[in-house]
C-alpha cells in the first residue's frame, strides 16, 4: 500500500488538514508514525463530509480517486444512544450510503470494510450465541424490515413524528436504542451492495476500551463505553443497578484488537461466507475470555479503587452498597426509580458545588458520566450475549507468520489477563481524567 486517502471534515474552527496535522503531530497513537518520518505524499487528505452526497467531494476529486483506490474502510459513525432519529440516520445510515455510492465509482476497488457493532443483534434473547452473519431485521408487527423503505419513511417525516415512528420500530424489532437500529439498517444496505457492487467485510466490535499494547498502552479517545462504566464504579455512581451482576457479563475488547481486525479484513482475501454474503467478523471476548461483572468488581475493581480512590466520590463510602441485598432492583420498580431520582438530585447539587468552587471541568464530567450511566443502567442494555469469533479466528490463522504477531485479534485466557488490563485502564483514567500523578 503506497498511499492512504483520508476524507475528513472541518470541525470546531479547525480545517481538515489542521485536524490531521494536530492528530499526527501530537497524539500518542502516532509516535511510531512520527519517528518513521514518512513521506508526506503517502497521506492524501481530502476535505469532505460523509453526510453529503459523494462525501462532498468535487467531480475532479472523485475522478482522481476512481483510478487509484483499492480498499475502503468506513468507520465514521455516531455512537450516541439518545439522539433524534434523523441525526442517527444521517450519521449511520445515510453516511454509509454516501460512502458506498462514492466507492461504486472506484474502478480498482477490491474490498469495502464497514465497521458496525456487535449489538446490531441485541434483539436476541439473553444468553444467546450470536453467529457472524447478517440477520434479517423482523418486527413483531412490521414484519420484515426493508431498510430503504424505513429510512426513506423516517427521513420524510417531521422530526417529532420521526422520533415517535422510530421509537415504534425500535420497540417492534426488539432493539435497545436508535444507535443499534440505524447501524442494523446500514448492515442491511451493505448486504445488498455486496451482492451487486463490490466485496464487503463487516467488522463488529463489542464494547471498545483502551489500547492494551503498542503504540500507547492505556490510550483512550473518549469517556464513553467501558471508560464510562469504570468511572461510574470509581466515583460511587454505580450505587444501584437493574442488571443481574452475578450472571451479567460485560463484553469488553481492547481497541488495538479492533484495529487489527479492521485492517486484516480489508487486506486479506479470505472469503468466509458464500459469495452472495458479506464476511462478518466479531471482535469480542465473551466466548474466548468471559467472566461475570460481579467477579471483576470484587477481584479487580474494588481493591484498586479502595487503595487508590479518585479525587472525588459521590458518597463517603462509595463501594459499600455493592453487596447489599438492595443493590439490585428491577428497572420498573418504585425502588429503582426512587434511587435514580435521589441520585440525580445528589449529583445535581454536587455539580453545582464543584462549578461554584471553580472545578468546572469536573462538574461537566460528573454530569456527563451520570447521563451515560443512566443510559447503560437499563434492562434494555443488559444484553449478556455470547459472540462467536470463528471467522475472526480464521482470519487470524490466514495471516502470514511474519506479521501475525503485530496483529493481535483474539482476547484469550489465560495469556490475556483481565487483572493486568483493567489496572492499565484504571491508571490511564487516573492520569487522563482525574489528572492524578502516576502510581
Amino acid at each position: 500500500m503506497s498511499r492512504i486517502t483520508v476524507i475528513v471534515r472541518d470541525k470546531k474552527g479547525l480545517t481538515a488538514p489542521a485536524r490531521i496535522e494536530r492528530l499526527l503531530g501530537h497524539n500518542d497513537l502516532f509516535r511510531v508514525w512520527r519517528k518513521s518520518k514518512p513521506n508526506a505524499e503517502c497521506l492524501d487528505i481530502r476535505v469532505g463530509d460523509t453526510t453529503l452526497v459523494l462525501c462532498g467531494l468535487s467531480t475532479h476529486a472523485c475522478a482522481e480517486l476512481a483510478q487509484s483506490v483499492t480498499h475502503v474502510i468506513h468507520c465514521a459513525a455516531s455512537i450516541a444512544f439518545d439522539v433524534p432519529v434523523h441525526e442517527s440516520l444521517r450519521q449511520n445510515y445515510e453516511a454509509t450510503r454516501n460512502v458506498a455510492e462514492l466507492a461504486q465509482q472506484f474502478k480498482t476497488l477490491q474490498r469495502f470494510v464497514h465497521v458496525s457493532t456487535a449489538y446490531v443483534n441485541s434483539f436476541l434473547p439473553k444468553g444467546s450465541w450470536v453467529d457472524e452473519r447478517v440477520r434479517p431485521l423482523v418486527g413483531r408487527l412490521s414484519g420484515l424490515i426493508d431498510h430503504r423503505a424505513v429510512a426513506s419513511e423516517l427521513a420524510s417525516l417531521a422530526p417529532s413524528t420521526a422520533d415517535q415512528k422510530g421509537a415504534f420500530y425500535i420497540r417492534d424489532v426488539g432493539l435497545p436504542n436508535v444507535y443499534t437500529f440505524t447501524k442494523n439498517l446500514a448492515e442491511q444496505l451493505m448486504l445488498d451492495l455486496h451482492a451487486v457492487d463490490f466485496p464487503v467485510s463487516i467488522v463488529r466490535p463489542t464494547i471498545v476500551s483502551c489500547l492494551n499494547g503498542a503504540p500507547a498502552p492505556g490510550y483512550f479517545g473518549n469517556n464513553s463505553g467501558a471508560i464510562a462504566f469504570v468511572m461510574a464504579f470509581a466515583t460511587g455512581m454505580a450505587h444501584h443497578t437493574c442488571h443481574d451482576q452475578d450472571n451479567h457479563g460485560q463484553d469488553v475488547i481492547p481497541c488495538d484488537l479492533v484495529a487489527s481486525v479492521i485492517i486484516a479484513a480489508g487486506a486479506l482475501r479470505l472469503q468466509i461466507e458464500p459469495d452472495s454474503t458479506p464476511s462478518v467478523f466479531h471482535v469480542a471476548s465473551s466466548t474466548t475470555h468471559s467472566e461475570p461483572v460481579a467477579n471483576q468488581f470484587r477481584r479487580i475493581f474494588l481493591p484498586y479503587w479502595t487503595q487508590r480512590p479518585p479525587p472525588f466520590t459521590l458518597y463517603s463510602r462509595p463501594y459499600q452498597n455493592l453487596w447489599k441485598k438492595g443493590f439490585y432492583s428491577p428497572e420498573k420498580s418504585l425502588t429503582f426509580r426512587y434511587r435514580n431520582f435521589c441520585q440525580s438530585m445528589h449529583i445535581g447539587v454536587l455539580a453545582l458545588g464543584l462549578h461554584a468552587s471553580g472545578k468546572k471541568r469536573i462538574a461537566r464530567l460528573l454530569k456527563k458520566q451520570w447521563k451515560t450511566w443512566k443510559l447503560y443502567n437499563t434492562e434494555a442494555m443488559d444484553f449478556n450475549l455470547f459472540f462467536s469469533v470463528d471467522n475472526t479466528a480464521a482470519l487470524y490463522r490466514s495471516m502470514p507468520e511474519n506479521t501475525a504477531s503485530d496483529f493481535k485479534m483474539l482476547w484469550q485466557g489465560p495469556e490475556d489477563s483481565w487483572d493486568d488490563y483493567y489496572r492499565l485502564v484504571f491508571d490511564a483514567i487516573h492520569t487522563k481524567i482525574f489528572r492524578s500523578p502516576s502510581a
